[in-house]
């Protein structure tokens, strides 16, 4: 079990910087948590004309448009298989929220021959496809991370799940809720242990458990920036439900923030899905809590161990 989080600076604030990033994280920043899809001894590192050849070292003018990586965990799901999230570069050299896209296939399926797709599985897409709600800038900064250090027992035995976590940070955002934005993508504690063997969840947009527009936290089943499969078989039929993170507390907080002696209290983060209306698990310590929404994003607690992110308390310790 193992865990990476890395800063990196938005250089010229351009897509190609942040696929960069992306790239630099996986390759030479962890090892062991996640990786390419290797297709045939092809990686999944496409550069708009031809792929990535496993050792090439690469920079920010690499990515250009139409550039992509796909992503997956090292780890298996207890069930088998892997989810693969695919990050696009559509326009290399600019900031506009739609230039920068995820679609996350909850089985895997990416096949080199066919460039972009991911066979006939079920795949997270629609509006969650724009990773970002607002746009970037040059001031920002990017916060990846990635995890497979939380675990659960069922009945097969100690399981662990494995996340990718790919954020921007906006320090003009005046709201606290707005200033982490970006994607989530992997698995969670299953509340069906025995029969959620294939736990995964794409959010994207505002990293915030409150019930506000656009972000991980909003309850409703009309939108799409919290995606999870309709059945926990993945099977295409079923289709795409919406979820959300977090309590869904729409009269205030559902805790209070802090213990007599002024330490921060967190709670369990639950990952509802909304279409079936059930709690389908929670996220682990390693992964995220759900914070409070007093506190300001940005800071950390006092163990340098979690970051808050709009009332959410995101695991967060660049040394490890």
């Amino acid at each position: 079990m193992a865990e990476k989080h890395k800063i990196y600076s938005a250089g010229g604030g351009k897509w190609k910087d942040y696929m960069y990033a992306m790239w630099d994280f996986v390759n030479n920043q962890q090892s062991g948590i996640v990786r390419f899809v290797d297709d045939g001894g092809t990686k999944s590192v496409y550069l708009g004309g031809a792929f990535w050849d496993g050792s090439a070292v690469l920079t920010a003018a690499s990515f250009v448009d139409g550039s992509y990586i796909v992503v997956e965990p090292v780890t298996a799901y207890p069930g088998g298989g892997r989810w693969q999230v695919r990050f696009t570069c559509v326009d290399h050299d600019d900031t506009n929220v739609y230039d920068f896209t995820a679609k996350m296939s909850f089985s895997g399926g990416w096949d080199s021959t066919t460039n972009v797709d991911f066979a006939s599985v079920a795949t997270a897409v629609t509006d969650a496809e724009n990773v970002m709600k607002d746009s970037v800038n040059a001031a920002d900064s990017i916060y990846i991370s990635c995890s497979d250090s939380d675990t659960y027992t069922n009945g097969a035995g100690s399981q662990k799940y494995t996340y990718f976590r790919f954020l921007n940070w906006d320090q003009s955002q005046t709201d606290d809720a707005k200033k982490f934005q970006g994607a989530y993508t992997g698995g969670y504690v299953p509340a069906d242990v025995n029969g959620d063997t294939k736990p995964s969840v794409l959010m994207c947009r505002y990293a915030t458990v409150l019930n506000t527009g656009y972000s991980w936290g909003e309850r409703t089943a009309t939108e799409d920036y919290c995606l999870l499969p309709g059945d926990y078989a993945h099977t295409s039929g079923a289709g795409v439900n919406a979820g959300f993170a977090g309590t869904g507390d729409t009269t205030g907080v559902p805790y209070y923030s802090h213990s007599k002696l002024g330490q921060w209290v967190n709670a369990p983060c639950l990952l509802t899905d909304e279409t079936a209306q059930a709690v389908m698990g929670s996220f682990g310590k390693y992964t995220m809590l759900h914070g409070h929404e007093g506190r300001a994003s940005g800071a950390t607690d006092s163990a340098l161990e979690y970051m808050v992110s709009g009332a959410l308390m995101l695991r967060w310790k660049p040394s490890a």
